[in-house]
């Protein structure tokens, strides 16, 4: 499934918090499709259509999260969920 950020500004160092629920009604930013709670593979695409960033995540219960740490360029991990925080 292919879903396009709206047009946000999002300084250096910012955060975003995208809800991954199908399109749900509500505040905040809701993408068009669903992620697996078994795991699947996520890619990050430029408007070329390159690959910026990707990442296959495991399968994880309800309350984790799965990110990097140190935030943003370690390695990947299952984490506790952290909302418009840094990991850690």
């Amino acid at each position: 499934s292919i879903w396009i950020f709206p047009a946000v500004y999002l300084p250096a160092g910012g955060f975003l918090r995208i809800w991954a629920d199908g399109g749900a009604e509500g505040d905040g930013l809701h993408a068009s499709f669903r992620l697996a709670r078994d795991g699947e593979e996520v890619f990050l695409l430029s408007p070329s259509g390159r690959i910026v960033d990707s990442v296959e995540f495991p399968a994880m219960e309800p309350g984790e999260s799965y990110g990097r740490l140190p935030d943003g360029t370690g390695s990947w991990m299952i984490l506790s969920p952290s909302p418009e925080e840094g990991n850690g």
